[in-house]
């Protein structure tokens, strides 16, 4: 027999995943394959909901995974099944053994891959999470019948964490879990061992919050947990609070914010600098939401394969060193000036609020206004060549939503906010109005240069 040394061994798993899912690989299998990361091996602390088990400092996210088509970040393309596999494997040999889904996570993509990608592993070597939407549950049958999907999509047996997703009102939650009995069959699955430990995923308000705490016992909770939050309207610091003084572990959700503190302003980095700690503006935002105590593992996305290397290499045990005081000081300071002045909006880019019945790309919409804020480009029309940075803006704006995605669409009907998960923060239709009417100034404005 011959044998297989690791390289090939991996390439012919890699391949046998792309031809069982029947997904054409899009991606090249000698760079995804190639390991960068010889030796290294994520963190991994004793889990306070098992202390005969670990988990690693940062999760893997499933909602934003690698798609077929290439088109980076999308959550409606068919999800890449062969490339999400490799990306799994390569995490698991690397020491991240924290993997989150949910129902609807690419229209429950999300779920068929990570389970098809980790059941191809022993069952104990990692930990997998995945949630259950509130506005689809009416009745303990709609919670079972979901529930039994779940199972049937990833083929795991169990779920490590399961958590009720997004609460974000106390009526939505009482109508959607107890009212119903929905909650309720929810701990019989967990005596029954098909649900490891219970828990929830939180968008609300202190009061909110309390409430929950203060009427049911939870395992688990996953938090917002970045510098924007940490002090802002996410209220992530005195969430985070509550839960230590209940001795309930939370999980940071959305570290990165979005990707808005993944690249500062050059004058939110300059803050840095002194610090000296050579950490990409990505790396800070991790080990800032991974150390804060209380918080079991941070969650990111990994829809670029060079962002698993890289927050491998800033999470390996070998060389690991905690921020000191003054360098969280020193972050929070960066994030100030990051978000202070800025007249951007604090959208994750989550797509729940997509698609939208009139057209908008609305996370699309929200993006391309905040590069514009965070580069400062609106800033140059009103200056030297302010016809030719008008004109730019707009045909950017056009090549990009077209006459049926943009602002402009938007009629104020109100759906996407009722499952905005940043409805404390900010109101979609509100924040679309204020850049359409900016977007209809410059074509005015455009209009009179045309004349002059």
């Amino acid at each position: 027999m011959t044998r297989m040394d690791r390289r090939s061994f991996m390439g012919a798993m890699a391949s046998a995943a792309c031809l069982s899912h029947e997904v054409a690989p899009s991606w090249k299998c000698a760079d995804v394959l190639r390991d960068e990361n010889p030796g290294e091996f994520v963190l991994q602390r004793p889990s306070p909901l098992d202390r005969a088990r670990k988990v690693s400092m940062i999760g893997f996210g499933g909602v934003r995974l690698p798609v077929a088509s290439g088109n980076l970040g999308s959550h409606t393309d068919p999800v890449d099944f062969g490339c999400t596999a490799r990306y799994v494997d390569y995490a698991l040999e690397h020491g991240i053994n924290w993997f989150d889904s949910a129902y609807g996570y690419h229209a429950g993509q999300s779920e068929m891959a990570m389970g098809r990608a980790l059941r191809r592993h022993p069952r104990e070597s990692f930990w997998f999470c995945t949630k259950v939407p509130c506005h689809c549950i009416a009745s303990p049958a709609d919670a079972r019948r979901i529930f039994e999907e779940q199972l049937q999509r990833t083929g795991l047996g169990y779920f490590d964490v399961y958590y009720l997703h997004s609460l974000m009102r106390k009526e939505d939650y009482e109508r959607a879990f107890l009212s119903s009995g929905a909650l309720e069959y929810l701990r019989e699955e967990k005596s029954r061992g098909r649900i490891r430990h219970l828990g929830f995923s939180f968008h609300g308000n202190e009061a909110f919050m309390d409430y929950l705490l203060e009427t049911q016992d939870w395992d688990v909770a996953i938090i917002l947990m970045n510098g924007l939050d940490w002090r802002g309207k996410g209220l992530s610091e005195l969430l985070l609070g509550k839960l230590r003084a209940r001795g309930i572990p939370a999980v940071g959700m959305q570290s990165l914010a979005g990707g808005r503190l993944a690249r500062l302003k050059p004058e939110a980095r300059k803050v840095l600098e002194s610090r000296r700690l050579g950490l990409s503006d990505a790396g800070w935002a991790l080990k800032f939401a991974a150390e804060r105590e209380g918080v079991m593992t941070a969650m990111t996305g990994f829809t670029r394969f060079e962002h698993l290397r890289e927050d491998i290499r800033i999470f390996n045990g070998a060389t690991y060193r905690p921020l000191a005081q003054d360098d969280v000081a020193a972050y929070l300071e960066a994030v100030r000036v990051e978000s202070g002045g800025a007249d951007g909006v604090p959208c994750p880019g989550c797509g729940y609020c997509i698609p939208c019945p009139y057209g908008v790309d609305i996370p699309g919409v929200f993006r391309w206004w905040n590069e514009k804020v965070r580069s400062n480009a609106f800033s140059s029309v009103d200056g030297t060549g302010a016809r030719e940075s008008i004109r730019a803006i707009l045909k950017e704006y056009s090549a990009t939503f077209g006459r049926f995605r943009g602002a402009e669409r938007c009629i104020g009907c109100g759906r996407c906010e009722k499952v905005c998960p940043q409805w404390q923060r900010f109101r979609v239709s509100e924040e679309l109005s204020k850049i359409d009417r900016y977007v209809e100034g410059l074509r005015q404005s455009a209009s009179c240069y045309r004349c002059n």
